[in-house]
């Protein structure tokens, strides 16, 4: 394997990878990229990891959750991969103040291969989120 050296201000040697991801890979490139996307506590920058369209998806839901000074937190139960496709199980946590709830979705997540980057170092980035219709149960609930 060559060694390549990056000259400018200040050479460093650019390690060589491959573009072949693990399912190891994708789930953690899937995770890191939902919170990015679905947090309103996260500030740092999405353009690595998310599409154009979603990144204003994003700005879009912040703001209307902003204005109901509501915060929103995601957990991850479970990731089906499926080609460059990914089924996510995930639990939205909204809170207002002290006041919490829990509201569980499902959702389809396109991805697709980027180069690889110091701030993306997974080259991967999320195309496209749609939420899927969840089938109603039998049970009601008065």
């Amino acid at each position: 394997e060559p060694l390549i050296i990056d000259r400018s201000c200040f050479s460093n040697s650019v390690t060589v990878s491959n573009n072949e991801h693990t399912d190891q890979e994708v789930n953690s490139f899937l995770h890191i990229a939902l919170e990015k996307r679905f947090s309103t506590e996260s500030f740092s920058s999405t353009q690595a990891w998310l599409s154009v369209n979603e990144g204003v998806a994003k700005i879009n839901e912040r703001k209307e959750l902003e204005q109901k000074n509501i915060h929103q937190k995601i957990l991850i139960n479970n990731i089906n991969l499926q080609g460059n496709r990914a089924t996510v199980e995930i639990d939205r946590v909204l809170a207002i103040e002290k006041l919490r709830t829990v509201i569980p979705a499902t959702v389809s997540v396109q991805i697709s291969s980027v180069p690889r980057t110091e701030i993306n170092p997974y080259g991967l980035i999320v195309e496209k989120i749609e939420l899927r219709k969840e089938e109603k149960s039998d049970v009601q609930i008065k």
